[in-house]
């Protein structure tokens, strides 16, 4: 077996603090897929400019587009109706994620600029008439194109059917909530962890692991992956790393640990490779196990050609060479114990995961295969 020419950088999404997270209903569904396929979001009342809710709405303002709304829309509540214009034209941010459901389907994407359609097709007379239409339509066999003017640019990052396999917790959301647009930032991990299988944020990496299993599932099965992942994941310090599960078969198990610094990523790197390495053709897990350790010796030689580079350059003082000769020291029993916690739980992790039918990622598989088809040639 040829050695791993280059570690592998996983390309592990950093996602700021600072982002928010919403909800965008599609009418029913019926404009779930032009949403996704020009790749924008978009809400109604069409009567409501962007220049109407751009300044603060309170006071005789706030009433003037109230009544505008009532007499143009109807309704119970056109307060409920300026308040979500207002929210979706000044406070939806680029880089935002919206959660977008379907009546079949949901997808997540990245909220990008504000812009308009046409308004002067897009009437609001044009609006309630399609709104009309569809209360009578059936869904799949009537087609109708987005009648609203106020939208903006999405990047679509995943697409979920509608099924057990999505986490309750979003599917109760869609259950209870039915207004067109909703800030959902208290579920951000649930919904981070729905658009990645691995993320940072808020100082945390978090793990996404889809199991597939729909029969009962052995509490040993699961007790034994999550050990044997967070031994690996932490270089054999699994109180580092918590668990959130949301198991209802299938469901989603959660690993998170803190401080994680990017350059680790390596050991995520092996944990997937032992999940998911049994995925790919001719690959089994002993030489999923050589390659792996090909990884790891080569990241270990790398950082001790940089510290011996060091002391070649240091001059030649006593303390100097000690610390050097110490981080050496250090560097090899860390290989040593990576290896060993690798070798003691690889093989219950991958049996494990085989039986809670653990799927990963489309992306990651493909960055699996990659690593793999490399090292055989």
């Amino acid at each position: 077996m040829n050695e791993v020419r280059n570690i592998p950088n996983m390309d592990i999404p950093v996602i700021s603090d600072d982002i928010k997270f919403w909800m965008v209903r599609t009418k029913e569904g019926f404009f779930f897929d032009e949403f996704i396929r020009e790749e924008f979001i978009a809400i109604g009342w069409n009567a409501v400019t962007k220049e109407d809710v751009q300044e603060s709405l309170s006071g005789e303002r706030e009433n003037i587009l109230k009544e505008k709304v009532r007499k143009i829309y109807g309704g119970q509540a056109p307060g409920a109706s300026v308040s979500k214009c207002a929210r979706f034209c000044n406070q939806l941010n680029k880089d935002d994620i919206a959660m977008i459901v379907g009546e079949r389907q949901v997808a997540f994407a990245k909220i990008g600029e504000y812009y308009e359609a046409n308004r002067e097709k897009l009437t609001p007379q044009f609006e309630i008439q399609v709104h009309k239409d569809i209360e009578t339509a059936v869904y799949n066999r009537d087609h109708f194109s987005c009648p609203y003017v106020k939208r903006r640019r999405i990047e679509v990052l995943r697409t979920l059917e509608r099924n057990s396999a999505m986490n309750p917790y979003l599917v109760n959301v869609m259950a209870v909530n039915r207004h067109s647009l909703s800030d959902l930032s208290e579920f951000s991990e649930i919904i981070l962890s729905s658009c990645y299988d691995a993320f940072l944020y808020k100082g945390k990496l978090t793990l996404t692991f889809r199991v597939r299993q729909r029969d009962n599932i052995s509490a040993v099965d699961l007790s034994e992956f999550i050990l044997c992942a967070a031994k690996i994941i932490s270089k054999d310090a699994p109180s580092m790393v918590t668990v959130k599960t949301a198991l209802h078969s299938p469901g989603d198990i959660l690993l998170q640990i803190g401080d994680f610094i990017k350059e680790n990523g390596i050991n995520l790197f092996v944990c997937y490779l032992i999940v998911f390495g049994g995925r790919i053709k001719d690959c089994e897990l002993p030489s999923i196990l050589g390659v792996i350790k090909d990884i790891i010796n080569r990241d270990y030689n790398r950082k001790k050609q940089e510290i011996e580079l060091k002391r070649m350059e240091a001059e030649t003082a006593l303390i100097e060479e000690e610390v050097l000769e110490k981080r050496l020291d250090n560097l090899e029993r860390q290989r040593r114990l990576e290896i060993s916690t690798i070798e003691m739980n690889a093989e219950a992790l991958a049996r494990s995961a085989e039986r809670l039918q653990v799927e990963p990622d489309s992306a990651t598989i493909l960055h699996i295969e990659t690593i793999m088809k490399r090292d055989r040639e």
